[in-house]
């Protein structure tokens, strides 16, 4: 009973479901403990279809552990994804850097050039 829920389960997953699920194991594998990855807010923002492919973001929160075991505090990622019948590619990852000595310059041109086209809205009121 649990191979067929399973099946079924796969079978029903969306181009969009299947892109963001991929884009989570590849912000994962960027992170020092991927196996501490928590995610919240993951969307997919569709940018374009014209019958054979889909394309957009996925665009969410990622919070890992650093190599002194704490947790790193939420970023924001954005990753490009394609899609199609038998066609899935995500690539392109952003993940947010963290807060730094030039007044965080680094995260507004993150805003800037990734979140705010890719994503439309900015989690800090900025758009």
């Amino acid at each position: 009973m649990l191979v067929t829920f399973s099946i079924v389960t796969v079978a029903l997953q969306t181009g969009e479901d299947r892109a963001i699920i991929q884009a989570k194991e590849v912000a994962k594998a960027s992170l020092n403990d991927p196996s501490s990855a928590i995610f919240r807010n993951v969307v997919f923002k569709k940018e374009s279809e014209d019958g054979t492919f889909t394309r957009g973001y996925v665009c969410g929160y990622v919070n890992g552990k650093n190599s002194f075991g704490a947790m790193v505090g939420e970023r924001r990622f954005v990753a490009r994804a394609v899609f199609g019948k038998n066609v899935l590619d995500v690539a392109d990852l952003q993940i947010e850097p963290g807060p730094d000595l030039n007044g965080n310059a680094a995260m507004q041109a993150f805003d800037k050039v990734y979140w705010v086209p890719s994503c439309e809205v900015s989690p800090r009121g900025n758009a």
